[in-house]
């Protein structure tokens, strides 16, 4: 009797295994493509990966103060842009939100070739302000034996942009044998005065946080012959070490620049850190890469250089992909 009943319970997990196992492989398919890597094909996956994950409220920007409350009512595929900034989304009849595809970046990550894109998002319905900004979603593509499958997907990552429209300049770069960086650069004009930043969100452990920041480039007045009064650090990325690389910033050396300083900066586990005794910038402002805290509590509190994502809400919903 008791043989038997451990015969059926046998049975009975064989058949369960193999269930899961064909589901798991349902969902493997759903975000691959055969053949060369294909832009068209990866962004159809990307909007359905967005699309899919609206309903676990990922997209939240009550956040960011702003109510997602008005739904789209028109067809499925393409929507109106903003009306200060032509882009392109797509929509879902009866969704909140649009989405719509930044680019794709390649990169090496421990030898081999992946493909990073990056998406944004914003609520459908009048989200045209000067603070409104959409919250960017990441994806990333490895090559398989007969095409490009998913491996992980990250959805509401971080802000960035304003009018609704995604107007900061970003990029992906490699920052490590087996890492990479959003590349963002973002400005501030008021007046006559203009500064710009540059950042680099990547992912540790488990979530994206910000691991560097600095002040590129102050405009402050013009000169007597009309040109701008610039002063502009070069940033660059030094293959030096194996997990993460240096940092090595420098003054491009102009009458502007009274401070001409170079600075290298090393990953410490969390963040970027100068090497040298002072951190601070040729600016003369405090360098946001001496401060190790890389919890930032709420994105409406942060600017437009320092803005990623950190709850807990927005990431518990990150997607590993694995076979």
């Amino acid at each position: 009797m008791i043989g038997m009943i451990s015969a059926i319970l046998g049975i009975i997990n064989f058949f369960y295994v193999r269930i899961i196992n064909l589901k798991l492989d349902e969902k493997q398919n759903e975000y691959f493509f055969e053949g060369p890597w294909d832009e068209q094909k990866a962004s159809q996956i990307f909007f359905k990966l967005l699309i899919n994950n609206e309903q676990y409220n990922n997209f939240n920007f009550y956040k960011d103060g702003f109510r997602t409350t008005d739904k789209y009512t028109g067809e499925d595929g393409k929507c109106e842009s903003t009306k200060f900034i032509p882009e392109e989304y797509q929509c879902k009849k009866g969704s909140y939100y649009a989405h719509g595809i930044y680019g794709f970046y390649h990169v090496m990550l421990n030898g081999k070739v992946s493909i990073i894109g990056l998406a944004y998002t914003k609520p459908a319905v009048n989200f045209e302000c000067h603070v409104c900004r959409p919250l960017f979603s990441i994806v990333q593509y490895s090559q398989e034996k007969t095409g490009w499958s998913v491996t992980s997907f990250d959805p509401a990552v971080f802000y960035s942009g304003s009018w609704g429209s995604p107007m900061s300049e970003l990029d992906v770069v490699e920052i490590g044998y087996g890492s990479f960086a959003i590349r963002e650069q973002s400005g501030f004009f008021q007046a006559g005065y203009t500064e710009d930043y540059i950042s680099f969100i990547s992912r540790i452990k488990d979530k994206y946080v910000e691991i560097f920041s600095i002040m590129k480039t102050v405009t402050n007045g013009l000169k007597p012959d009309g040109e701008p009064k610039n002063c502009t650090l070069d940033v660059n990325i030094i293959p030096i070490g194996t997990s993460y690389y240096e940092i090595k910033t420098s003054s491009d050396g102009s009458d502007e620049c009274p401070k001409v300083r170079e600075e290298t900066y090393f990953f410490n586990g969390k963040r970027y850190v100068s090497k040298g005794a002072h951190a601070s910038s040729i600016f003369d402002i405090p360098d946001k890469s001496d401060n190790s805290n890389t919890d930032i509590d709420e994105p409406e509190e942060t600017s437009d250089d320092q803005n990623v994502d950190n709850s807990e809400d927005s990431q518990d919903e990150q997607i590993e992909i694995t076979k």
